[in-house]
């Protein structure tokens, strides 16, 4: 059965992860035995964390009540939030996502819809939702209450099992700011723990907010999930995913693929479209993948310059200090893997106040710390902000020499494609080498 948000030709290109894919088996099948905890992956953005669910989602759609909720869709205030809980509980259930989900954004038409399939316990929680909504002085706990059970009780009803996939998980604390909840997950374990035919399944991008939500002793769902990191791939699974997208080219030129991008899925994926374009248009070059890979990661244009930008961005968006943040930011690319003190000497700061701007920055994913140093967590990021967000690019081409690169390859495939004719552009295979070379 195809997902509407996870079609056929998106699934094909899913590579590895099979010991993740079997905790995930395993965990359901002691859901099945009243046993296991629920589950929670964390990773870097676009490290695969979406593919893992919606790729699981897939294989249960048939077998369970499932559902896939993004929380990043869903509005920051609790009435907002509940709409789009329960409005995606009703799109699961009455089409298991074979269909857009446009239409269900509507709590009416989610429970009209519920009413002509006979879904009386969907349409019911609907209707009790409406009727607290239209309050003046609305019940938000109840509301949340009502949402967070539903799934539950259509597995009852069903006499089966439901699977909560939820993607971003982090978001939800942002409920934590109204009146009302304060504590969202203290609510959230209080229906939890109420559920025995449910399975969570949570990922998010915010790792170390995730770390403490599950597995500080204090956190009021400590104990409930199991935590697991989700890593770039393997230069075995890089080599699959690269042969996925693109089969020309070498193993060496695989391997560089690998070497340059750490083996993260979104920068493979964006190198090798870049192969692509260049290979089509300008034919096998020397340093080829090096030449893309500088494409991408400075031209304004490149996917992963705009991913590196938002990153880079949001993380520091949320986190106080952003003149000193950057500046630490800059030493640490242009020297990784300094101490605290080190630090606070190039910064020029007392070595509380720079760890404090470091335990910052850990917070929001830029860095980690080992072995006393710190280092930035997305080699790939570093790369960027020194060469291109920081203006320090002692080995790469300015915004000038980019447009000169383009306009060079542009001059010379009209030329030669001129000289020999259409038929021949394809056997174009020494254009001449630019010099682009990567530290």
């Amino acid at each position: 059965m195809e997902l509407y948000i996870y079609p056929t030709s998106r699934k094909k290109l899913f590579t590895n992860r099979e010991h993740l894919r079997s905790e995930i088996k395993i965990s359901l099948n002691q859901l099945e035995k009243g046993r296991g905890k629920h589950l929670c992956f964390c990773g870097l953005r676009k490290i695969g964390k979406t593919e893992l669910l919606k790729y699981s989602l897939s294989e249960q759609i048939l077998s369970s009540q499932v559902i896939y909720l993004d929380l990043e869709e869903a509005g920051l205030t609790p009435e907002a939030f509940v709409k789009y809980y329960y409005c995606m509980i009703g799109y699961w259930i009455l089409t298991k996502g074979q269909v857009s989900p446009q239409k269900y954004h509507n709590v009416n038409f989610v429970i009209q819809e519920a009413i002509k399939n006979n879904e009386t316990t969907i349409a019911n929680t609907g209707l009790a939702l409406n009727t607290e909504l239209e309050k003046i002085n609305i019940d938000q706990r109840y509301i949340l209450e009502l949402v967070f059970g539903l799934l539950e009780s259509v597995a009852i009803e069903k006499n089966s099992f439901a699977v909560v996939f939820i993607d971003e998980f982090q978001e939800i604390l942002q409920l934590n700011n109204f009146r009302q909840i304060k504590n969202i997950i203290a609510l959230f374990r209080a229906n939890l723990q109420k559920q025995n035919r449910t399975r969570y399944i949570i990922a998010g991008s915010a790792t170390r907010i995730l770390e403490n939500i599950i597995c500080d002793a204090s956190s009021p769902i400590f104990g409930h999930f199991t935590l697991r990191h989700i890593e770039p791939f393997t230069k075995e699974d890089t080599f699959e995913f690269t042969d996925k997208l693109i089969k020309r080219l070498t193993d060496m030129e695989k391997y560089m693929v690998y070497k340059l991008t750490g083996g993260h899925p979104y920068y493979i994926y964006s190198l090798c479209n870049r192969l692509e374009i260049m290979l089509e248009r300008y034919g096998r070059m020397e340093e080829m993948v090096k030449k893309a890979f500088v494409f991408e990661v400075c031209s304004k244009e490149g996917d992963i310059n705009m991913h590196c930008n938002y990153v880079f961005s949001i993380s520091l968006a949320q986190a106080r200090g952003y003149a000193s943040l950057r500046t630490i930011l800059l030493e640490l690319a242009q020297e990784d893997g300094l101490k605290l003190s080190q630090i606070s000497r190039k910064v020029q700061r007392g070595t509380g106040e720079i760890l404090t701007y470091l335990n910052n920055l850990i917070n929001v994913d830029l860095l980690i710390k080992r072995d006393k140093k710190y280092y930035f967590k997305d080699q790939v990021l570093r790369y960027w902000l020194l060469k291109f967000r920081l203006g320090i690019e002692p080995m790469l081409p300015t915004d000038r020499i980019m447009n000169e690169l383009v306009s060079e390859l542009e001059e010379k495939y009209q030329r030669i494609a001129t000289e020999l004719g259409v038929a021949k552009q394809s056997e174009i295979q020494d254009v001449e080498e630019i010099n682009i070379t990567l530290e």
